[in-house]
């Protein structure tokens, strides 16, 4: 079972801790990188109701996760926590969040059926 971290519990987290997070996008930019400008990482913001953390999607990520990346999206992020002059999570995967809870609601009703 996946374990979800309130933004505000990050902060007592270590460098480098695999977190799970929900909230809404309240803003992102695309910033080209500077190797090959046809690239570009995603920085944004997530929020939920104890506070508000930057995150960082990579190109790679981007390829599969791009379209849920906008504003206003409510969205499940999972990656890792990393602290070095601020803290940011860096994205690993994206999931709406009602496809989540709807995958949750079928795997329990699959459960109580056997």
């Amino acid at each position: 079972m996946t374990t979800f971290y309130n933004i505000n519990e990050l902060k007592i987290l270590p460098d480098g801790s695999s977190v799970t997070v929900c909230g809404i996008i309240t803003g992102t930019r695309r910033i080209p990188l500077v190797k090959d400008p046809t690239k570009f990482i995603v920085v944004g913001n997530i929020e939920d109701s104890t506070g508000e953390i930057e995150f960082v999607a990579l190109h790679k990520i981007l390829k599969k996760y791009n379209s849920l990346l906008e504003p206003e999206d409510k969205v499940i992020i999972t990656g890792k926590y990393k602290k070095q002059e601020y803290s940011f999570i860096e994205v690993k995967t994206v999931m709406p969040y009602k496809e989540y809870f709807k995958r949750l609601y079928y795997e329990n009703k699959n459960k109580k059926d056997k």
